[in-house]
Parts: structure tokens; C-alpha cells; sequence
């Protein structure tokens, strides 16, 4: 890369932060650094989303967010009410989808928003620090486990990556710039997001207080408060018409989530994981152990450098908000009115923490920490990819093998019964053509003797939980005593479930039964 010191454009110092600087137009300075920096991170970052991001089986909240996508427009925002998350990205993914779709064209636009991420976490660092910072920051983010898990899912949770850092970017530039186009741009972004994930209100309220207190605390800055407040005052108007759904998602939430209680550990797993990804039962002694370990305090320890760093207080005392306003609100909400935190949800604020780690690496005058801790940090980010893309423990049901198999060899009077909607949305997904399928919950032998009726063949397929693979023959009990009066003659195994094939005896499929 070309260094900030050759760059093609002179560039002028900005003027102090407390000061309104005068009007005129704004004009787009971009350097050979800022060029070859974005070129090369950006095709780092889209390389590594696209390796193997077809390789996982599509699962069920991926199966959901494509069944809703698929709706007519008036259609998703009734039935996303039912749901527990905002509608933008479904409405999104209704565009992107074609017919045919396959595993890695309805995870592309994810993937592409991560991208975005990554991009938009090199212009945030340069703001607020540097090139060089910016340009660590982008490479940590690029090559971070979890953004690249999420990039490669079919879910709302790239998007929000994405739009959460142009709020804080957009909020910065306003306060520090107070021109009227950045307070444009903080507002969309800060709408957008709040139609992407209702995290977003931990993010809008440590943008509140980093606001107040930069415009209260800055000399002659007071000022600043009446557009953020105005700001503010705009993205919930605009978020408006949603809070009808809003209020009845909340209503369903008291009933009841499938997130269970947490704990405080909770906290510090999700750190683990924004850190990186690894085998939570990697024992210990190993050296794959002792390298993950290492470079999870390097990353730590250069982070709390970052920190305590004298210069920059107010864009280290953002990057910090950043980081733990939402993990701790989470927390907070989880344990005081009803259980939300889930750590995929917090994988936006990975970039901030990322930056700060990028920070307290380049404070440093010596050469070896500024070229050799990046180096081995970006080497253990690597093993990280790989326990993501190869680890069991990171795997999902093999739902498309399955699929597959159970369409090859389906027949017309056959029915396929699964015991639960998390392994039926999926492969319904996969079958490319009407086949005869239901769900019975907690079903009976009586219920599915009933149900079988009219079919010459009865598919049952049950789900156990992947992870486990000494689970793989659980379902086989409450298979044969599902199947009394029924003849098994076949079983295959998937990883995270079996399918079992039945014939029906003499007389029981001569009477078709509607589904």
C-alpha cells in the first residue's frame, strides 16, 4: 500500500472539533492510500464471505427469513408481525431472490452488506484516528469469524453491522462538522436501522449520551443539541407506522421466548466470540489452544491500550460505547423484563472493538509490535475462519443432503411427516416440486396411523441436536414406538437427523386422506 505521506491529494487539517467550521461544499478527498486500502480489503473481505458460503445446509431461521421474502409485499408486513424482528430485511431479500435460488445466492446480499461493513469500518477509523488505524481496523474486521458467520447468513444480522456503523459515522461527522448533510445522512442511517433490529436502541441511546455530553462538554458546542435532537425526532416519525407491530411483537415476547435465562458469563462468551471463533471444548494444553488464547489477550490487551490512550478521548470514549452499551444493555434487558440476548445479534460492534485493538497497536513507536502483534493477530484470525468453516461444532444439520435424498426417492403416494418445523422449513425449502408433507407436534402412534391413511409409504423424519453426534441414534425409540403398526424398511442418517421410511399395511392406504 502506498503510505498516508504519498498521498495524490494534499490533504488540509480539519478544523478543531468545537468549532463550526464555515459553509461550502463538501468536497470527496480520496488518496492512493484510501484507494489501494479499500480495493484490498474489500476483495479480502468479499474472498473470504465467499469461500465455502454454500457449504452449510440452510437452516431454519434461514429458511424463514426465504419463505417470508418470497410473500407479496402487503404479506410480509402481516406476517412479519408475527415474527420478533423489523421488516426491512426481508423486504430486501424479496428483490434479491430469482426463482431457482441456491444456498449461496440467498446469502450473497448478507455477504454484500458485511463487505459494506468492513469498508465502512476503514472510513470510520481514518475519521476518528487515522489511515492506518482505519485500515487495521477494516483488515481485523475482515478476517473476524464471527462478521464473516453472519455474512454468510441468510438474516438481518450483516445489515445491521452495516447501517449501525454509517449512524455512528454520520453522528460524528454531524458533531464535529455540523453540516446539514451529515445530519441527513444520521438520520437515515439511524432509521434504517432501527427497521433492521431493535438492538438499535442500544445504539441510539449511547448516541444520545455521547451527543449530549460532547455538546455540553465541548466548548461552544451547545448548539449541536437542537439538530440531534431534531435528528432523533425525524427517525422515530419515520420508524412511526411500525409501532403498532412493534407493540404486538413485544406482547408475544412476554408470553415467551425460546431464548433462555442468562447469566453474566453470557457477557464475556459474546467477547469471546466477537474475539474470534474456536471449539468451546478445545482442551487445553493444546497448541491450537495456546494460540486462540494468546491471541484473544493480545486483542484484549491491545484494546485496553486503545483505551487508556491520552489523545482521542472523544472517538475512544465512542468506540467504547459502542462496544458495551448494547452487550450490557442486553444483559440488563435479559435479566430484568424478558430473556433477548443472543450473541449473533451483537456482532455489529465487533468493527468498534476492532478498532480500538487497531489503536493501541499503532500508539506504539516500536516496530516490532506495529508490524509483528498485527501479524500474529491476523494469523490466529485466520484459525478462527477455520473453526467456522470446518469445526462440527460450527456445522449444520445437513438438511440439503437429506432433502435431496428423501426427493430422489419419493414417491406419489408417499407422505413425509416430521415431528418438528425446524427440520420441515428447510427441506421444504430444498423440494423443488409439491411433495405430500406435514407436522405433527409431539405426535402419537394413533396420530400418525391416522395421518398415513390413504398413503402407501410414511416418511418420518426427526431432528436431534447436531452438535452432539453421539445423539444420532436418539430418535431411533421414539421412532419405532411411533411406527407401531407400520413396517420400517429403511433409515438414513444426517447430521442433526434421521429419516425413517415405513410402508403401510394392506388396507390402510386404500382410502386417501386430505393434509
Amino acid at each position: 500500500m502506498i503510505p498516508p505521506e504519498q498521498s495524490v491529494v494534499q490533504e488540509v487539517d480539519r478544523p478543531p472539533a468545537h468549532r463550526v467550521p464555515e459553509r461550502g461544499p463538501i468536497r470527496i478527498r480520496i488518496s492512493a492510500f484510501d484507494l489501494s486500502t479499500i480495493v484490498f480489503v474489500g476483495l479480502a473481505a468479499l474472498l473470504v464471505r465467499l469461500w465455502a458460503v454454500a457449504d452449510k445446509s440452510v437452516w431454519y431461521d434461514e429458511a424463514v427469513s426465504i419463505f417470508l421474502a418470497n410473500q407479496p409485499i402487503p404479506n410480509i408486513l402481516e406476517a412479519v408481525t408475527n415474527d420478533i424482528h423489523p421488516p426491512l430485511y426481508y423486504l430486501l431479500l424479496h428483490f434479491w431472490l430469482i426463482p431457482q435460488e441456491n444456498e449461496a445466492w440467498v446469502r450473497l446480499l448478507s455477504a454484500l452488506f458485511s463487505v459494506g461493513a468492513v469498508l465502512m469500518t476503514y472510513e470510520l477509523g481514518r475519521v476518528l484516528f487515522d489511515r492506518e488505524v482505519g485500515a487495521l481496523g477494516a483488515l481485523f474486521t475482515a478476517l473476524s469469524s464471527m462478521s464473516v458467520a453472519t455474512a454468510q447468513e441468510a438474516r438481518m444480522y450483516a445489515l445491521m453491522g452495516l447501517v449501525s456503523l454509517a449512524s455512528i459515522y454520520f453522528l460524528y461527522r454531524a458533531l464535529t462538522a455540523s453540516r446539514r448533510l451529515f445530519w441527513v445522512g444520521y438520520t437515515l442511517a439511524t432509521t434504517l436501522m432501527l427497521y433492521t433490529h431493535y438492538y438499535a436502541v442500544y445504539v441510539i441511546a449511547l448516541e444520545v449520551a455521547f451527543g449530549v455530553a460532547y455538546a455540553l462538554l465541548k466548548p461552544r458546542a451547545r448548539p449541536l443539541l437542537r439538530p440531534l435532537g431534531l435528528s432523533l425526532i425525524v427517525a422515530l416519525i419515520l420508524f412511526a407506522p411500525w409501532l403498532p407491530a412493534l407493540r404486538h411483537q413485544l406482547e408475544a415476547a412476554k408470553g415467551g421466548l425460546w431464548i433462555g435465562p442468562v447469566d453474566r458469563s453470557a457477557m464475556w462468551e459474546a467477547f469471546r466470540q466477537i474475539l474470534m471463533y474456536s471449539h468451546p471444548a478445545e482442551p487445553p494444553g493444546t497448541w491450537d489452544h495456546f494460540r486462540l488464547s494468546m491471541g484473544r489477550w493480545l486483542f484484549t490487551a491491545a484494546g485496553a491500550v486503545g483505551l487508556v490512550t491520552l489523545s482521542k478521548r472523544w472517538q475512544v470514549s465512542l468506540l467504547l460505547l459502542f462496544v458495551a452499551v448494547p452487550i450490557v444493555g442486553a444483559y440488563v434487558t435479559s435479566t430484568r423484563l424478558f430473556p433477548i440476548f443472543g450473541i449473533k445479534y451483537l456482532a455489529f460492534v465487533a468493527p468498534a472493538f476492532y478498532l480500538l485493538a487497531a489503536r493501541g497497536i499503532l500508539v506504539s513507536k516500536a516496530s516490532i509490535v506495529r508490524l509483528g502483534v498485527p501479524l500474529f493477530l491476523l494469523y490466529v484470525s485466520v484459525l478462527g475462519l477455520q473453526a467456522w468453516y470446518y469445526d462440527p461444532w460450527y456445522s449444520r444439520p445437513e438438511f440439503g443432503p437429506a432433502a435431496g435424498w428423501l426427493e430422489q426417492n419419493y414417491k406419489g403416494r408417499d407422505l413425509i411427516v416430521h415431528t418438528s418445523f425446524f427440520t420441515h422449513e428447510p427441506m421444504a425449502w430444498y423440494h423443488r416440486r409439491s411433495l405430500n408433507e406435514t407436522v405433527l407436534l409431539s405426535p402419537t402412534p394413533d396420530e400418525l396411523r391416522r395421518q398415513a391413511q390413504g398413503f402407501e409409504r410414511v416418511w418420518l423424519v426427526m431432528g436431534y441436536e447436531n452438535r452432539r453426534p453421539e445423539l444420532a441414534k436418539s430418535t431411533d425409540g421414539p421412532a419405532q414406538s411411533l411406527g407401531e403398526g407400520l413396517r420400517l424398511v429403511d433409515i438414513r442418517r444426517f447430521s442433526g437427523l434421521n429419516v425413517y421410511l415405513y410402508e403401510t399395511p394392506p388396507g390402510v392406504s386404500s382410502s386417501p386422506r386430505p393434509l
